[in-house]
């Protein structure tokens, strides 16, 4: 849906292939009848033609049955699975029940149990139909050996010779509405099929989030100016405890025209239940740059990055791409995105060529120019040797190269990126790397989540740390290290071990505070104190004169890495909550 591809467009198109393929079942299904000569359904021709038209009905409500519930799953072998046992379960339910009704409350009781079953579950109707076909077909065999002409059986046995609501067959079953017609059953088949495509349509275009929105705008809480003055309250207390770059990042946002930017999100929270995931983030991301989301699990940046992408509902605030709100109106905000799954959303059975292809033309790129746009992202993305191989042969980072093909066939104004180099070796992460940033360079503006630090520091121009929902620190790598680094990082290596006492005696006179980290054979590690007006050049004059007093084959001084930095976010927001909790 994100690559532009309409909803109806895709619902319509899959139930048209899906009811081909059951046309397949269908017709084998008449087939078994006449292989085993049921007669009572295959003696007169209008028979099969009757299941037929059952059968389709049942794909009209069964298929869009399927639709619906395919909401509720993640994984299609558990949804599969659980529809099955569905259908089999609620088919066999009304089959065994109905009849034990039928002994002990009486046939009346039996008939409204069985339209009751057969309104609830497709399942049952279907095989209730078939049963009643059946009969009808049966009842009509055997009073054909009657001869209604004579007045005896007419008056004995008018359940052959008597008036059309006195058989016990019908003459057209499909448009009979009594017992023994199907009629009432076909037309539960159309219900359903009406009730499951509302079903499916309503959840696909979160319908009722809509209208529930709508709807309390139009009658407000009686207590909203309270809740306003309590959210009032709560964010000048986050603010005042908000990093000072947070705070100006806020207030950037504050003044910034959406149109003008390429993302823009404006105090995002997202809430289950009781619990906030995200927490009030605000930020903007200019073209040409890069933003990354930094945060250990449980942090809230795959829920920020769902909000972003349409995958889950806003809570509160929004998010403009390209000037255009997600909350309001999301598929036209990602006309022009790119997004870069963490799992590859791939079909496996296709190759990477007429993946690439297919995409193209759902983002509506023209017919004369698909051609020259694949083969130009094969190139890029550097799979020009395995392109036409089906995509099950590729290896985890040309998978990974393909899907960031995907996201770039479109050539889109904004690029999500969910880990976008997660399970691939060095070399393929390099390569990646190189490809966005040359992306970035050419105006399109990148969002990242990543777990990776180096990546971060590869790509991101800035980067906002989160902890429990909120950002901890905003700023380019550069300045989160100088800003929150802790200490700078020594190691030395000795020409041989003669002085190696007198080395660390004078590196403690000369750097107080520092602490020996690690010590190996003729190699050093200390980790030095940051201390406020000290620069760089004392530092390393401190150190060229111990080097020159002794047998020190080379050294290196360096500031705390981003990965300290964030460690050190995640080890205070723990010990936030191990006091809270006690």
């Amino acid at each position: 849906m994100m690559s532009g591809l309409r909803p109806w467009m895709y619902w319509i198109t899959a139930f048209i292939w899906d009811a081909t393929c059951f046309l397949l079942p269908t017709l084998l299904f008449i087939a078994i009848f006449y292989a085993f000569d049921i007669k009572e359904y295959t003696n007169r021709n209008v028979v099969p033609l009757q299941l037929i038209l059952v059968m389709l009905l049942y794909g009209w409500s069964q298929i869009p049955f399927v639709y619906s519930f395919s909401f509720a799953f993640t994984s299609p072998p558990k949804g599969y699975t659980l529809i099955v046992m569905y259908s089999i379960i609620t088919g066999m339910i009304g089959l065994i029940t109905v009849p034990i009704i039928e002994q002990a409350a009486g046939e009346n009781n039996a008939y409204i149990a069985s339209v009751v079953f057969s309104f609830v579950f497709p399942a049952y109707n279907i095989g209730g139909c078939f049963i009643k076909v059946y009969g009808n077909e049966f009842g009509r065999e055997a009073c054909a050996l009657i001869d209604c002409s004579s007045p005896l059986f007419k008056e004995m046995l008018s359940q052959c010779c008597g008036s059309s609501e006195e058989r016990i067959y019908s003459s057209n079953v499909i448009s009979d509405s009594t017992k023994r017609g199907i009629l009432i059953e076909l037309l539960f088949f159309i219900a359903q099929g009406f009730l499951f495509w509302f079903t499916t349509i309503t959840i696909e275009y979160r319908l009722l989030n809509k209208f529930t929105t709508q709807l309390l705008r139009k009658k407000p809480s009686t207590n909203s100016s309270l809740d306003n003055m309590a959210f009032d309250s709560e964010s000048k207390q986050s603010v005042n405890s908000e990093d000072s770059d947070v705070v100006s990042e806020m207030d950037i946002v504050k003044s910034i025209n959406p149109i003008s930017t390429a993302v823009v999100v404006r105090d995002l929270q997202k809430w289950y239940g009781q619990l906030c995931a995200v927490d009030g983030v605000t930020f903007h991301v200019e073209t040409e740059s890069c933003f990354g989301l930094l945060g250990v699990n449980g942090a809230g940046k795959t829920s920020t990055f769902h909000m972003l992408t349409g995958e889950s509902r806003i809570s509160h605030g929004d998010a403009f791409i390209n000037g255009c709100s997600v909350k309001d109106n999301w598929r036209k905000a990602m006309a022009n995105v790119g997004y870069c799954p963490q799992f590859d959303a791939i079909i496996e059975e296709m190759s990477g060529e007429e993946t690439l292809t297919m995409f193209a033309r759902i983002h509506g790129l023209c017919e004369e120019d698909i051609s020259s746009a694949v083969n130009a992202i094969i190139r890029a993305v550097g799979i020009d040797a395995y392109a036409k191989r089906p995509v099950k042969t590729y290896s985890g980072g040309n998978k990974r190269r393909l899907s960031l093909g995907i996201a770039l066939v479109a050539l889109p104004d904004v690029l999500l990126l969910d880990e976008p180099t997660t399970g691939v070796d060095p070399k393929a992460r390099r390569f990646i790397w190189e490809i966005l940033s040359k992306v970035r360079e050419q105006g399109t503006a990148l969002i990242l989540t990543s777990h990776t630090m180096e990546e971060c520091e590869a790509l991101c121009t800035r980067m906002a740390i989160m902890v429990s929902g909120r950002f901890r620190c905003l700023g380019s790598a550069q300045h989160l290290k100088s800003k929150f680094g802790a200490g700078y990082t020594l190691i030395l290596r000795l020409k041989s071990m003669e002085n190696a006492d007198q080395v660390k005696k004078e590196i403690a006179v000369a750097f107080p505070g520092s602490m020996l980290k690690e010590e190996h054979a003729i190699q050093l590690t200390y980790e030095l104190v940051k201390r406020d007006g000290v620069k760089w050049s004392s530092l390393f004059q401190r150190m060229e004169g111990i080097a020159a007093r002794f047998d020190i084959a080379d050294y290196s001084l360096s500031q705390t890495t981003l990965e300290q930095v964030f460690l050190e976010f995640s080890r205070n927001a723990s010990v936030r909550r191990m006091t809270n909790h006690s």
